[in-house]
């Protein structure tokens, strides 16, 4: 049997979850061991967590295994000279997830992507630009239905027609893509929007912070209170929690995913987001994005929004049709189940380690 090693995410931040719908999930599907590494030992396959400390490269080179490096986020589409690729590495090592400051954050990544021998990404474009550096690209998806009990059932209008978005409240600005079309169904519809995520998370150590009701108020301006017993509010939000999401999402009228266009990061996104919200069997809206026009394409629905009035003319045709509403939702969990099913995430793993 080949011996695995992982080293966990939550070594290195709090995004413990991660592990937990990847790896470790294989672990306990396959009834295999994961062994956490230590470097005295010796093994088949060295997996590196997204979140690897990318600043201290050089001992990897002299290890013996296959080393998997797990890039799931595109950092390749920034630019060299952006602030954030020369900041990242300043944030990480005040936050003690990096050795050393790095001041070329890509020029690094482009380093380890040399050194692994396996590429996990988690889209056609990231893949695209990683295979510059490594030509062992894989394109995987997580295991989110491992949290998913029950999905929607029910597609009658309801008095208020609830759409709900879901995320880390670092992407909760990604939202303003969506707020003038929110604004313009406002005066038409009867809408609320449902947001669940965390209340803050920090930028840059412990210096500054997201928070989640500061962006929303950012955004939503009088549309959300904070305080919904003075005040009418058309916006809520729900802390993120693990046993009440189900219910949340499964109460809702519609999901909406919104990627800014002018952040090249979000444009390269992967399908988890819209893979979690079609296995709940709720109708999604998203923004334009490779990965999502794909999914789309194969299942044959128009659910994707180049402008704002695409945003306005795609809600409302939902907001007045219990038959499309059940159409996209139908359409999108027989999909997911058949192409992103507990047995094909298995079975990328299982290729990968050629077991």
């Amino acid at each position: 049997m080949k011996k695995i090693s992982y080293i966990p995410t939550s070594n290195y931040s709090k995004n413990i979850g991660y592990d937990l719908r990847n790896i470790i999930l294989y672990s306990k599907l396959k009834k295999i061991k994961i062994h956490v590494f230590n470097y005295k030992r010796k093994y088949d396959y060295l997996i590196l967590p997204p979140t690897f400390d990318i600043s201290d490269l050089e001992w990897l080179k002299y290890r013996k295994e296959k080393i998997i490096f797990q890039l799931v986020d595109d950092y390749f589409s920034e630019n060299y000279f952006n602030y954030k690729n020369y900041f990242r590495g300043l944030y990480k090592f005040l936050n003690r997830e990096n050795k050393f400051i790095i001041f070329n954050y890509k020029k690094k990544l482009q380093e380890i992507c040399k050194i692994a021998y396996y590429v996990i990404c988690a889209s056609e474009i990231q893949k695209y630009k990683i295979s510059k550096y490594n030509e062992k690209v894989k394109i995987f998806f997580e295991g989110n239905f491992k949290d998913i009990e029950s999905c929607k059932k029910n597609f009658k209008k309801k008095e208020t027609f609830k759409i709900i978005w879901e995320g880390r409240c670092e992407n909760i600005p990604a939202l303003i893509e969506f707020y003038p079309a929110f604004k313009n169904l406002l005066n038409k519809e009867k809408i609320e929007l449902h947001v669940i995520s965390d209340f803050e998370l920090s930028k840059i150590s412990w210096i500054t912070k997201y928070q989640s009701l500061s962006e929303l108020k950012k955004i939503f301006k009088n549309e959300f209170s904070t305080n919904t017993t003075i005040s009418v509010s058309k916006v809520f939000f729900h802390q993120w929690n693990i046993s009440f999401l189900d219910t949340l999402i499964n109460s809702a009228d519609l999901a909406i995913i919104p990627l800014r266009k002018n952040f090249n990061f979000e444009s390269g996104k992967g399908h988890n987001k819209l893979l979690m919200f079609m296995r709940h069997k709720i109708p999604v809206l998203t923004s334009e994005n490779g990965a999502y026009k794909n999914i789309f394409k194969n299942i044959n629905i128009d659910a994707t929004c180049a402008s704002t009035q695409e945003w306005i003319n795609k809600v409302t045709r939902l907001i007045n049709s219990e038959k499309l509403r059940k159409k996209f939702a139908t359409k999108g969990f027989k999909y997911v189940n058949q192409y992103f099913s507990k047995k094909k995430f298995i079975e990328q793993w299982d290729n990968l380690f050629e077991l």
